[in-house]
């Protein structure tokens, strides 16, 4: 049986077309408001191939994670 790590679940939930605000990622982690915004940063730093945006909504903001496409180097 394969567990799923907290970073996996927030990835997982940021790749919907809902996304989700902090405080869902909070609720579905167990994690402190700070940690939920350090591994969001982490996830924009080294996640390679990913780009993570927000939009307000009503009271929250909603963050998405969406693939880009990656550049190609010339030689």
């Amino acid at each position: 049986m394969s567990k799923t790590t907290k970073q996996a679940q927030i990835i997982e939930t940021l790749s919907t077309k809902e996304g989700a605000s902090i405080d869902e990622m909070m609720k579905l982690t167990g994690w402190q408001k700070h940690t939920v915004r350090g591994v969001l940063s982490r996830v924009i730093k080294k996640l390679e191939g990913f780009e993570l945006s927000s939009e307000k909504q009503d009271a929250d903001r909603r963050y998405y994670l969406k693939p880009t496409e990656k550049k190609e180097t010339q030689a």
